[in-house]
């Protein structure tokens, strides 16, 4: 969701929620919200379609290595209220790097 907001919502309305938004680029917070969306399409289409599961550990293992650099970004702005967010989203990443690839990882189609 996050990653569709960045890159459709007009860069005044998104100014407004996320004011870092205003201060950058619009290519470059294009391209976050790409990655941002990537990285959700990663978490999720390799093991819903068991075609390549063990990149949804991979992307996992990617969007924890995002929002530590989120994180940095963020404190590094003074912006201290957003960490918790972050802090959730990388506990949710952590679970599904753990889930799909200790506890329950997913069979690829062809094995």
């Amino acid at each position: 969701m996050a990653g569709v907001m960045k890159t459709m919502t007009p860069i005044d309305q998104l100014s407004a929620m996320m004011p870092w938004t205003g201060q950058y680029p619009l290519a470059f917070v294009h391209f976050l919200g790409l990655v941002d969306f990537a990285g959700g399409l990663g978490l999720i289409l390799p093991s819903l379609t068991r075609i390549a599961p063990r990149l949804t550990v991979i992307a996992a293992a990617a969007c924890v290595l995002l929002q530590l650099i989120a994180i940095c970004f963020h404190s590094s702005r003074g912006e201290f209220n957003v960490l918790p967010v972050n802090a959730v989203y990388i506990s949710l990443a952590l679970l599904v790097l753990w889930g799909r690839g200790k506890k329950a990882p997913i069979t690829p189609r062809n094995a």
